[in-house]
């Protein structure tokens, strides 16, 4: 996907969608014949479009169940009434962490739009990066700044949620989500202090009021993290597809993905059964 994101959608481009199947076969037809010509272990398609992930399975393609996260909108009016979905100890939880960035007078700005100009756009990719930098070799430092730079043209479809400490104008963190006009998708972030739960409070939960105020109907927050179940975002099912064209590699995980996708439903299952709030979702 292009930024590279979690984002589900990820299909091949067509002009028109009279022949999407016949189009596909004959791309995917190119790219086994080219992946067992070079010697290619395997081909994998990540996040993808559902209906087009539907072709690639009947094209010999294997799917891979994945654990992802995300919230839905039960159009509640604010922030306090989707608290109501929680039980009382969770609901005291959040309110509390909420109260703590409060205490360390730090102050929440949203920029949309208009409101983003090149020195947030600097700023955010300061904090991208040096976020990314914290983490090494693991740090997955995707975007570039010319990413950013770029990204200031398509302002319309970005958010991004600062943070100020006392009355200092320059932000101490910030995150950045992707948005249409039914979904966001989140994020990139970064910090200059360790605070207690601003991680929670710029990702999460401004995030979220944002989306009740601005009727989102879903919010996907990124990858990983069993930490979102306690705040509002349910297990979800994602799907990739596989072919290896190794016979060895592919008889050994073919059958294998059988249980492993059993036990991925299995523990989707669970934690949406252990999940602190009421869930309601289509």
């Amino acid at each position: 996907m292009s930024p590279y994101s979690p984002i589900e959608g990820y299909q091949f481009g067509y002009k028109q969608n009279l022949n999407k199947l016949e189009i596909t076969r004959i791309l995917v037809n190119y790219i086994d014949d080219f992946a067992q010509k070079n010697n290619i272990l395997s081909c994998n398609f990540l996040y993808v479009n559902k209906e087009w992930g539907e072709l690639l399975k009947d094209l010999g393609y294997s799917d891979w169940f994945n654990v992802s996260s995300e919230w839905e909108n039960n159009n509640e009016i604010n922030f306090g009434e989707f608290l109501s979905r929680f039980n009382s100890n969770q609901r005291k939880n959040i309110k509390k962490e909420r109260k703590s960035i409060l205490k360390e007078n730090i102050n929440i700005e949203t920029f949309r739009g208009e409101s983003i100009d090149a020195n947030i756009i600097d700023k955010m990719h300061y904090f991208y990066e040096q976020h990314c930098l914290k983490w090494g070799v693991w740090g997955s430092k995707y975007l570039t700044y010319n990413f950013f730079k770029n990204a200031i043209t398509n302002k319309n479809n970005i958010l991004i949620f600062s943070a100020f400490k006392d009355s200092i104008k320059d932000p101490i963190a910030m995150s950045m989500c992707i948005k249409n006009d039914e979904k966001l998708w989140g994020r990139y972030w970064g910090s200059s202090e360790e605070i207690s739960n601003l991680h929670f409070e710029l990702c999460y939960y401004q995030p979220i009021e944002w989306s009740i105020k601005n009727n989102i109907k879903y919010f996907d927050p990124g990858a990983g993290g069993k930490h979102k179940r306690r705040r509002g975002f349910y297990a979800k099912c994602t799907i990739s597809y596989h072919k290896w064209f190794n016979k060895s590699m592919n008889g050994i995980i073919k059958p294998w993905l059988i249980q492993a996708n059993l036990e991925t439903s299995n523990q989707i299952k669970l934690e949406n059964e252990s999940i602190p709030f009421n869930l309601n979702i289509n």
